[in-house]
């Protein structure tokens, strides 16, 4: 997978997938409408640190994401939850 890349990110989601953004306001339902979510995010250079994490079939945890807006860095700490799916025996 290449980072930082749209395309293939969205790639993790399932067709119905649900999308709270992390710096997005907006409920986000079906892989077009998370691409249109990721577009944005990914020309914010994204580099994420996770804090903390829980890991089940719901996985939930905290992590920082350090942003750029032009050369003006900032962090955005938040919260996360992944619902997951097992395929095959991965």
């Amino acid at each position: 997978m290449l980072l930082n890349d749209a395309n293939h990110i969205v790639l993790l989601y399932k067709e119905e997938a649900v999308l709270l953004g992390t710096i997005d306001g907006t409920v986000r339902k079906g892989r077009n409408r998370i691409k249109e979510y990721f577009d944005y995010f990914v020309k914010l250079r994204p580099r994420g640190k996770l804090k903390y994490i829980v890991c089940e079939e719901i996985s939930n945890g905290h992590y920082d994401f350090e942003l750029y807006e032009g050369e003006k860095l900032s962090t955005v700490s938040a919260r996360f939850t992944f619902v997951l799916e097992k395929s095959g025996t991965k």
